[in-house]
C-alpha cells in the first residue's frame, strides 16, 4: 500500500480505535517514516477540512476538527502534537517535525502511541 492509497482508506471512514490499523514501517528510515506521515497528515486535513483548491486554513481548525484528526493517527498506532514545547521527545521519530510559516505559523510533529 503507497501512502496515497493509506491516506484514502485511513480518512474514507470515521477514526477507528486505537492501534485498531496494522501497519508496517519496515525498512523506512526514520526521516522517510517522517515525511510519508506529513503526506498522510497533509492528505487528511485536504480532505476533511480543505476548501475547493484544498488548501487548509489551520488557523482557524477547531479543537475538535484537530482531535478528530489525531483519533485517525492514533488508529494507525501514532500522535502528533501542534506547537506543544511540554512533550518530551523521546524517540527518534519526534526529533523530526515539520515548521510552518504563513497565516498560522507552528511546528507539527509524530511520535508513537504507548498501547495502554
Amino acid at each position: 500500500m503507497n501512502i496515497e492509497e493509506l491516506g484514502e482508506q485511513l480518512f474514507n471512514t470515521e477514526p477507528r480505535p486505537p492501534h485498531s490499523i496494522q501497519l508496517e514501517f519496515e525498512g523506512f528510515e526514520t526521516e522517510d517514516l517522517f515525511k510519508s506521515l506529513c503526506m498522510v497528515f497533509t492528505h487528511g486535513m485536504k480532505k476533511l477540512y480543505g476548501d475547493e483548491n484544498g488548501k487548509v486554513e489551520l488557523n482557524k481548525l477547531s479543537t475538535q476538527q484537530i482531535n478528530k484528526i489525531s483519533d485517525y493517527f492514533k488508529s494507525i498506532g501514532l500522535i502528533f502534537f501542534i506547537n506543544d514545547s511540554t512533550y518530551t521527545r523521546v524517540s527518534a521519530l519526534s526529533q523530526f517535525s515539520l515548521k510552518i510559516k504563513g497565516d498560522w505559523s507552528g511546528e507539527i510533529f509524530f511520535d508513537y502511541l504507548p498501547v495502554s
